[in-house]
């Protein structure tokens, strides 16, 4: 199975290019390689910032800095080992490939702003894609909706207030 490098320095290199390990989904074992092209892991700083680490060399300048790992990163798994073992696959997380197409249906030109050298519809700033779902009334892209289904109803209550509070 695939893990970022990142994760793996993050993880104190415990997790080697080649170590074995057994997932819970497709429920046999995998040998570990680096792949670079999956989302790394999410840290909490100890001064209170939380990155995205995509960078191994960041990784290792910051893993002891860290206060929380808030997320390992994605796992990336041969779909031939989901139907070697007959086993379900799990739902996706909400991905820029869904987005694009809400995007489009919500009225975007999105051909114009991919063709566009100043917007990164991939990889948006906070403000271009706060500012694409209040104009256009569609989810807010998927780079910013984080891990929101770790947060309690109480938490995410508190946020509101806090927001509202200004």
């Amino acid at each position: 199975g695939g893990v970022h490098p990142a994760t793996m320095h993050i993880v104190d290199d415990f997790l080697a290019a080649g170590t074995q390990i057994k997932t819970e989904r497709p429920g046999k074992a995998h040998g570990v390689v680096p792949v670079d092209s999956i989302d790394g892991p999410t840290v909490r700083l100890a001064n209170g910032e939380v990155r995205q680490i995509d960078d191994p060399e960041e990784a290792k300048a910051v893993r002891n800095g860290i206060e929380k790992v808030l997320d390992l990163g994605e796992y990336l798994v041969n779909y031939g080992e989901f139907i070697e073992n007959n086993h379900a696959l799990a739902p996706a997380s909400y991905v820029y490939e869904w987005w694009v197409q809400e995007f489009e249906a919500a009225g975007a030109d999105v051909q114009a702003l991919s063709d566009d050298p100043h917007v990164d519809l991939e990889h948006p700033s906070v403000e271009a894609a706060l500012d694409w779902a209040d104009a256009y009334d569609c989810p807010l892209h998927p780079e910013y909706t984080y891990l929101w289904h770790d947060v309690s109803v109480e938490t995410f209550e508190t946020l509101a207030d806090a927001v509202a509070g200004g």
